[in-house]
């Protein structure tokens, strides 16, 4: 799949779906090509039940030929496209970026953590910031008790802001970090958490998306 570091094989690279427009500008998921000309359009699910982040943007649509890209970052620790996917999902976050005070990776469980011996989300958040010239601050969240799904009721509580760091969040906005965004339960979760600390408002930047119903597993 990598031809060598940084670099995918030409089928694969054309196999890949980015993300864009039209797209939800709330959440990105992507929109029946008949809105191609709108350009400030809300999906049924973002109507219904605005989410607490202002914006989510991917640079790719997870599926068959994104899963190995994700699950060899996520379960397998490979980092030979991190500098690839750094500058996909800059080019995904857009203006968003610019506005940014904070980028801040989202944190694993400590037992997680020390099980897996590394965070890929925190691996995303130092490859995008040279790129952007916004600081990363990776202690600002705290998972205080591990989330057995991506459902609200079994994250509600599970993640807070470190009290030692009000200064690093009050007033700003934040970044997240994450590699795929799924039921976006996880992230809506930090996003409430970063707000009750007062940040002035909260984005979502990810490797990936799931865009369709089925199930891929992750």
């Amino acid at each position: 799949m990598l031809a060598v570091p940084g670099t995918l094989e030409v089928e694969h690279w054309r196999a890949l779906a980015v993300v864009h427009n039209p797209i939800c500008r709330q959440c990105s998921i992507p929109l029946p090509e008949g809105l191609v000309e709108a350009k400030d359009v809300l999906c049924p699910s973002c109507l219904a039940d605005p989410p607490s982040l202002t914006q989510m943007r991917a640079s790719l649509a997870y599926n068959e030929a994104s899963k190995p890209l994700v699950l060899g970052l996520k379960h397998g620790g490979e980092r030979g496209a991190l500098e690839a996917f750094a500058r996909w999902m800059v080019r995904a976050g857009g203006p968003m970026l610019s506005q940014t005070d904070e980028i801040v990776p989202v944190p694993l469980h400590p037992l997680r953590a020390a099980e897996r011996g590394f965070n890929q989300a925190k691996w995303l958040a130092r490859a995008i910031a040279p790129l952007v010239s916004v600081p990363v601050e990776v202690q600002a969240l705290l998972r205080v008790r591990p989330s057995a799904h991506e459902r609200r009721r079994s994250v509600a509580g599970a993640f807070a802001v470190d009290p030692r760091l009000p200064d690093m969040i009050a007033g700003k906005q934040i970044v997240l970090i994450d590699d795929v965004l799924t039921t976006g339960a996880i992230a809506e979760a930090f996003a409430a958490a970063l707000l009750q600390a007062k940040a002035r408002c909260v984005v979502l930047l990810t490797l990936a998306r799931v865009v369709h119903g089925r199930e891929l597993s992750i």
